[in-house]
């Protein structure tokens, strides 16, 4: 039997001589890249420095692909924050509230938490995107400012339900059109009268009419060439126009004066507090709270005598009401006197005094009859005496009639509306509307309106 030798040994093959022979060797042709039995997956990371040796598209220089769960690069985790403002993104399986991952500037952290683009210190809510940044909003009220009566007060109404933006809304307002008529506590009880809506307390002389609104801010219009002066812009609970300068009380009682105030036959009035006041021409008088008359302007009426009055009334023979109902009446010559009543009320224009009671007027100066009759003298519930010999009144049927035949024609014409205030003046009268309107007139003895019914 033949004997042959045995064939030396084969060493496994390893050409790059890196000590891994081929079959081990992830390329055995670098001998920079070592065993797959220290790395697995041949990515030239061994396993120790490999967050993944099954995988060679993952290892610590693989590009990291952002938001997909898989952390590629070995970073400990997928990118999450790729603009690194230290807040992660909302997407795919990131669970961080960064909206704009791209920009360090917007973010949780950044300045915009509920990510709608406005940044924290000038957004509404910040963690609301339904919350309108200031730029739109800025009182925060949700109502953007062409949508909001007052962007800069987060308890001013909005357009839509208060298109005059008066702080009313429209299903209590009695006038969505124009803001200076809203409703308010017309007869003084403590509650706001919702049926009543607009100017009160009204003043004409001379061409010039100022009411008081329903904030009780004085609006004047016409044409006066003495008393052209705006009036302050600040509330007043009545006021009276002049010939040369208007007066009115403000809620503390004090009188302010407006218009020829700084001509030097001017007396301002007395620092007192007062609850009436009348005017004419450039008297004014006012009746404090302790019943007494004090008297002030260009022209200084005569003192009355010594008693507790209600009212005071400036025309032509000035008078008052006392608290007892008698009216006390400068006679035109020297002295004062006495009518005694009880009346309600005193009315007084241009050489007529009359004193009302249970709807009556009793005239105690000027004639009983003519242009002031009978008819015109009972059933009333306001009047009012024009300087050229007319009277207006507003009756207790509704009606509003006037002794001036080019003024009652007119109120016929418009079917007598209802009213609730009046004030005449030298040619002109004007009527406060049950609706909170103005309606002026003028009388037959001058050819042309004096004064417009208000703008």
């Amino acid at each position: 039997m033949p004997l042959y030798a045995c064939p030396e040994a084969i060493e496994p093959a390893d050409q790059d001589n890196d000590g891994a022979f081929f079959g081990e060797d992830c390329d055995d042709t670098d001998q920079e890249v070592g065993s797959s039995a220290l790395d697995v997956d041949c990515d030239g990371f061994v396993t120790a420095d490999d967050c993944d040796d099954q995988d060679g598209a993952i290892n610590p220089d693989a590009n990291e692909v952002p938001y997909n769960g898989i952390d590629e690069d070995c970073s400990r985790g997928d990118e999450c924050d790729v603009d690194g403002d230290n807040v992660d993104a909302s997407t795919g399986p990131c669970s961080g509230d960064d909206c704009n991952d791209n920009d360090t500037r917007v973010g949780s952290k950044g300045g915009d938490h509920d990510c709608d683009g406005a940044r924290t210190d000038a957004d509404c809510n910040d963690s609301d995107p339904a919350v309108l940044a200031q730029s739109g909003d800025h009182d925060c009220d949700g109502a953007t400012t062409s949508k909001d009566c007052d962007d800069y007060d987060d308890t001013s109404t909005i357009v839509a339900r208060d298109r005059d933006c008066d702080g009313w809304e429209y299903s209590l307002d009695c006038d969505e059109q124009r803001s200076w008529l809203h409703p308010y506590d017309y007869d003084g009880d403590g509650y706001v009268d919702y049926d009543y809506c607009g100017y009160r307390d009204i003043s004409v002389n001379y061409g010039l009419a100022c009411a008081l609104d329903s904030d009780s801010l004085a609006i004047c219009w016409g044409d006066s060439q003495s008393n052209d002066t705006p009036p302050p812009g600040q509330p007043f609970v009545g006021l009276e126009v002049g010939k040369t300068t208007s007066c009115g009380l403000t809620p503390d009682g004090v009188a302010l004066c407006w218009g020829s105030v700084s001509s030097p036959s001017w007396t301002p009035p007395p620092s007192e507090s007062y609850f009436q006041l009348s005017v004419n021409h450039d008297m004014y008088c006012a009746v404090d709270f302790a019943g007494q008359i004090d008297c002030w302007g260009a022209e200084i009426v005569r003192p009355f005598p010594a008693d507790d009055y209600e009212k005071v009334t400036l025309g032509d023979f000035p008078s008052a009401l006392t608290s007892s109902g008698d009216i006390i009446s400068w006679d035109g010559f020297t002295t004062y006197r006495r009518t005694v009543g009880p009346f309600d009320d005193l009315v007084s224009g241009y050489e007529y005094v009359g004193g009302i009671a249970n709807g009556e007027m009793t005239l105690i100066h000027g004639a009983q009859t003519g242009v002031v009759g009978q008819a015109y003298r009972t059933g009333l519930m306001a009047a009012d005496f024009g300087y050229y010999r007319f009277l207006c009144g507003i009756y207790s049927n509704g009606e509003s009639k006037c002794t001036d035949s080019r003024i009652d024609g007119e109120l016929a014409a418009r079917g007598r509306p209802l009213y609730v205030d009046i004030a005449a003046g030298w040619h002109d009268v004007c009527f406060i509307e049950e609706v909170g309107g103005i309606d002026c007139f003028t009388s037959d003895f001058s050819t042309t309106p004096v004064v417009s019914d208000i703008p």
